[in-house]
């Protein structure tokens, strides 16, 4: 039972990818179709295109189109690629020019929580010790043995 549907889902996902394949192809075509057509706003997001076998309305806020493709394949139509033009995308030149930093972080407070379960690897290097490794050393006199907390010398 678990092996048929595993070979259900490896056959749809290979079914899959080959339709994303195809979308994007379709995209690209309805893109150069569509660059020939006359654009005339009606609103904001209604638009009327005309240049096609026949002319269609678009409207963008219901996501329709009067050539009947957009609703019907869920994939935007030629009419509603042209629709949405990269070039009409005006950025003022005080928002191009600003400096962009990524946002100021703090630590958080307390102590970094180590997580309750190791790999195998980690088993095996924390049970052999520390072989191989960095003698530690204090951070406060410098010498080998002991830590901060434990450190015995005048300060």
């Amino acid at each position: 039972m678990l092996t048929r549907w595993f070979f259900k889902r490896k056959n749809l996902i290979k079914h899959t990818h080959h339709l994303t394949i195809d979308v994007e192809e379709k995209i690209d075509r309805r893109i150069e179709k569509g660059k020939t057509f006359g654009v005339y706003p009606v609103t904001d997001s209604q638009l009327i295109f005309k240049g096609d076998t026949i002319d269609c309305f678009v409207d963008l806020e219901k996501r329709t189109c009067s050539c009947g493709k957009y609703d019907l394949l869920k994939i935007p139509c030629r009419h509603a690629i042209k629709a949405v033009p990269e070039d009409g995308w005006s950025v003022p030149q005080v928002v191009e020019n600003s400096e962009m930093l990524p946002p100021e972080t703090r630590r958080p407070l307390g102590r970094n929580r180590k997580h309750i379960y190791e790999t195998v690897e980690d088993k095996i290097r924390s049970s052999q010790g520390s072989q191989g490794g960095q003698l530690r050393k204090c951070s406060r006199c410098g010498l080998g043995g002991h830590s901060r907390a434990t450190c015995k010398m005048p300060i």
